[in-house]
């Protein structure tokens, strides 16, 4: 059975992880640079656990890697990833503008023409 600490320590894990992924995407956090734990727990107000616990599961999706004895850093994008990316956007982006532009009326079509 779970305790409540239990919970709470996984949930501000998450939302650890949820605040490094947003800094990941936004380029808060760099490409090749090594960011230490304590560093990055000093940044976001909370203690070092949930921060390394974090980034050992962003380092499990492939999103950082973890450098031995210096912290975490992200790995860059390569040309492979920037194609995958353009293929789901072909592949989802597409359908859900058909859908929009169906919802749309007359005026609002004829307004966006313009």
């Amino acid at each position: 059975m779970t305790s409540l600490g239990e919970i709470r320590v996984a949930s501000l894990r998450d939302e650890v992880t949820r605040a490094l992924r947003g800094a990941i995407a936004s380029g808060e956090i760099e490409p090749g640079r090594v960011y230490s734990a304590p560093g990055l727990a000093q940044r976001l107000g909370v203690s070092v656990t949930p921060v390394r616990e974090a980034m050992l599961k962003l380092a499990g999706l492939g999103i950082v890697d973890a450098v031995r004895n210096r912290g975490f850093s992200v790995r860059p994008l390569t040309q492979h990833d920037l194609d995958e990316v353009l293929e789901l956007r072909g592949l989802v982006e597409p359908p859900l503008l058909g859908e929009v532009a169906g919802r749309l009326g007359a005026a609002t079509t004829d307004a966006l023409r313009r």
